[in-house]
């Protein structure tokens, strides 16, 4: 497995971006990395799904350089997504754009 975050979180089940502690320079020598990097994008975040108290799964999140790295904000908006899957799929579900007071607004509006 050639993504450090994806391992950290998975070990965890708490939520990581490349820019925490747990990625480091293992991050950038990574393959996640470079396929982040070849879509145009210079940041991850990647949290647990948790889904009746068990892992399911994974959510991820990319920036690009110029939207700047995850903060300790997004970190607990993406964990909170990830427990409550429902809160990230409600706005898509109901064709409704997320507004600037929405919590989930800073992970969809970079």
């Amino acid at each position: 497995q050639d993504d450090p975050m994806l391992r950290f979180v998975t070990e965890h089940q708490l939520p990581e971006a490349s820019s925490g502690v747990h990625a480091g320079a293992e991050w950038e020598e990574s393959g996640a990395h470079a396929a982040l990097r070849s879509a145009g994008f210079a940041h991850g975040l990647v949290a647990p799904v948790i889904i009746g108290g068990e892992f399911f799964g994974t959510i991820n999140f990319a920036r690009s350089s110029a939207s700047g790295e995850f903060s300790s904000a997004d970190l607990h908006s993406a964990q909170l997504i990830g427990e409550q899957p429902v809160l990230g799929l409600w706005p898509m579900a109901m064709n409704t754009p997320v507004s600037g007071s929405s919590l989930l607004a800073p992970l969809f509006t970079r």
